[in-house]
């Protein structure tokens, strides 16, 4: 990564969630949800602890989202309209929350950068799953909706139980799958951090191409003064692009069609190798116990313009390789990454939709 020396690897602490982050979702370029319990978390609404949260990416700050059911350990994903469904929970602990275990919550596309005007649906009396789901798993798939498997507590013989978290990793390491062999894991070169994440901790990539890490809290509640206390701070891991002159890419369509060919406005540094460029589409998945559900990552065929000022894309063959649905495009150049900009992968209909593209 010589073209993206820059100060290297470095973690920014910045701001605090007044819930535990235990699940997040990038929901758009500026904007993230937390869910944790329905327990006692700091922060309020309605005279009541909040366990869901609006996090503004760009002030670090939060605000509280009223929830009806306990979303504890429950999943979600994006359909192909973009609305963020949330699903799965538990039985709440405190009154002012319904059991979660069948609950729905619902964000619909929200484009006021601060979340005005925004708010999260939820009506378990008529909307809810068919079954119980705790610690669920959920999957956007090749119609634009959501197909949710898996939980604990609904099998005859769990094997889940409390967490004995313990020795977390202050240092991160970092994955290269075009490295030899027995050297593609690695932690040279990278920071250490002083906050432990343990059990209940979540992790996103967001649209500026850094990494967010919140939450962390093996407790059966919020509790403070233990060894492994509940966690609300924030922190991002920054690769060494984020101080560095980056590529931009600018007059993306909204929407693309699966198998056609779109072009984009691209400004990209002087100092890099044009011959060395990646566009990648990137679905941020839905992030819970630091695993991704419906995340997904497809390259995209890319031809840059002799001025090198337009590049000539190739959208995913079909709905079956990139469901349809929401996504990043991010622009690599000589190993260094754009910010993302945000599309919605086939026509935005809401699901179920029909087969988009090509059979390949």
């Amino acid at each position: 990564m010589a073209a993206a020396a820059g100060k290297g690897w470095q973690f920014v602490q910045n701001g605090t969630t007044g819930i535990v982050a235990l699940e997040s979702i990038i929901v758009s370029d500026t904007l993230a949800i937390f869910f944790d319990r329905a327990t006692n978390d700091p922060l309020e609404i309605n005279g009541h602890p909040a366990w869901g949260a609006l996090y503004n990416l760009e002030t670090n700050t939060a605000s509280p989202l009223n929830l009806v059911t306990d979303s504890f350990c429950g999943s979600g994903s994006f359909l192909s309209n973009g609305t963020m469904v949330s699903v799965g929970g538990h039985i709440p602990v405190i009154p002012e929350a319904q059991d979660g275990r069948m609950g729905i919550r619902i964000w619909e596309p929200c484009d006021d950068p601060n979340g005005v005007g925004c708010s999260l649906f939820e009506d378990p009396e008529t909307l809810h799953m068919a079954e119980t789901r705790w610690y669920d798993t959920s999957l956007r798939i090749f119609d634009g909706s959501l197909t949710g498997y898996a939980a604990l507590g609904t099998v005859k013989d769990p094997i889940g139980n409390n967490s004995n978290a313990d020795h977390p990793a202050f240092t991160p390491s970092i994955y290269s799958p075009d490295a030899p062999l027995g050297k593609r894991i690695s932690n040279e070169g990278m920071p250490t951090t002083d906050i432990a994440r343990v059990y209940h901790s979540s992790v996103t990539l967001t649209q500026k191409g850094n990494i967010m890490i919140a939450g962390s809290n093996p407790n059966v509640q919020v509790v403070n003064g233990t060894k492994f206390h509940s966690e609300f701070r924030v922190e991002y891991l920054n690769p060494p692009y984020m101080t560095v002159d980056r590529p931009q890419i600018s007059n993306t369509p909204k929407k693309i069609a699966f198998n056609t060919k779109f072009h984009v406005d691209v400004s990209i540094p002087s100092h890099l190798r044009k011959g060395s460029i990646k566009v990648a589409l990137i679905d941020l998945g839905f992030s819970s116990h630091a695993f991704h559900s419906s995340s997904r990552l497809v390259f995209m065929e890319a031809q840059l313009s002799k001025n090198g000022k337009t590049l000539a894309i190739t959208s995913p063959p079909n709905n079956r390789v990139y469901p349809p649905g929401p996504g990043y495009i991010f622009l690599t150049v000589d190993d260094v990454t754009s910010p993302g900009v945000r599309v919605i992968m086939g026509n935005g209909a809401s699901p179920p939709v029909e087969d988009q593209g090509i059979r390949v």
